[in-house]
């Protein structure tokens, strides 16, 4: 992957990152709850692939 590329996507993420807060924004509690919420989201999901990946690998075995 191209190093420019790399360097777009960065920033674009950190003018996502920078913008100013919308007049619905919402308190410390609320972040924090979303994060955590994104981080279990995230487990969620891989541990989803893996199992995924697992059933793939054993189905290709038993056949």
């Amino acid at each position: 992957m191209p190093l420019t590329t790399l360097q777009k996507w960065v920033a674009i993420e950190r003018k996502t990152r920078a913008s100013p807060p919308s007049k619905f924004s919402l308190g410390s509690a609320e972040q924090l709850e979303i994060m955590r919420l994104r981080a279990e989201l995230e487990k969620a999901t891989i541990e989803r692939d893996m199992l995924e990946r697992a059933t793939a690998f054993f189905a290709r075995l038993s056949s």
